[in-house]
């Protein structure tokens, strides 16, 4: 088929190995260029761990800000969407 003949390599390959070897490719990709990254593996795939998972995020982003000058409560585009949703709701009542 047409995406085979573009992708070599592809054809007979399940959507799984196709997922692991973009995974691979992106890191090696990464580390070459000397990029940052982070691989996080979740011990248990939950509600209960991906919840711990983001609030860690939530308080390192706070953390980050707060080192780099910058309100994360104060962000113009975030009000400018309330506000814009706020009309939206109140205009379908």
């Amino acid at each position: 088929n047409e995406l085979t003949r573009i992708i070599p390599g592809l054809a007979h390959r399940s959507v799984s190995s196709i997922k692991e070897a973009i995974f691979k490719g992106v890191a090696a990709a990464y580390k070459k260029e000397q990029r940052p990254y982070m691989i996080i593996d979740l011990e248990r795939k939950s509600s209960k761990a991906l919840g711990a998972f983001m609030l860690t995020k939530m308080v390192e982003t706070l953390f980050l800000a707060r080192l780099m000058g910058i309100n994360p409560f104060d962000q113009p585009a975030v009000e400018l969407y309330k506000a814009e949703t706020r009309k939206i709701m109140e205009s379908n009542l």
